[in-house]
């Protein structure tokens, strides 16, 4: 039996995900992501999509079990303002700054 020993965030400058690009990361949850069933989980997708290319960072972190095991997870920092900016520019209209809703989806 295994134990899971907890995760850890990894320093991005010492791992090789330091050179990924905005696109690479966009890339990486598509592949991880793209897959599953259901449409409030690919609204969910699209939105993570918008917030890496709108500048947000990606957390690495490493989870370990105590029999070497490992995982690498990756998540999202709190979003910039430029994303905010940009679902404020989606959801504006004719009818002024709530014409339109904005989907955040649901994780899976």
């Amino acid at each position: 039996m295994k134990n899971y020993l907890g995760e850890k965030e990894m320093i991005m400058s010492k791992t090789e995900y330091s050179l990924y690009s905005q696109h690479s990361w966009a890339m990486v949850w598509i592949e991880r992501y793209g897959s599953i069933d259901g449409d409030h989980h690919k609204a969910w997708l699209v939105d993570q999509l918008a917030r890496i290319l709108n500048g947000t960072e990606v957390i690495v972190r490493k989870a370990e079990w105590d029999n070497g095991d490992f995982e690498i997870r990756f998540s999202l920092k709190e979003p910039t303002q430029r994303y905010w900016d940009w679902v404020a520019e989606m959801k504006d209209g004719e009818d002024g700054a709530e014409t339109y809703s904005y989907d955040f989806g649901i994780a899976p």
